[in-house]
């Protein structure tokens, strides 16, 4: 038993509407980055700032000192 299944052909107004759709899709991934280099590039001393301190903080040893046996005297 053979299944028989409509192709569907795209008239040219209907691929011409889906390359749009598609292109516009991709404008608009383009000019979300542009925004987000934009606004990275806007505060980027803080976003430094920000970035050294946090690191400064998870990697900071000084309370290992304070953990050998015999500081706290």
């Amino acid at each position: 038993m053979k299944i028989h299944r409509k192709t569907k052909t795209l008239s040219p107004k209907t691929a011409g509407r889906s390359l749009r759709t598609n292109a516009i899709g991709t404008l608009e991934i383009v000019i979300i980055i542009a925004v987000l280099l934009g606004v990275a590039l806007l505060f980027r001393t803080q976003i430094q700032d920000f970035s050294d301190a946090l690191f400064e903080k998870a990697f900071a040893t000084d309370y290992v000192d304070d953990l050998k046996p015999g500081a706290g005297k």
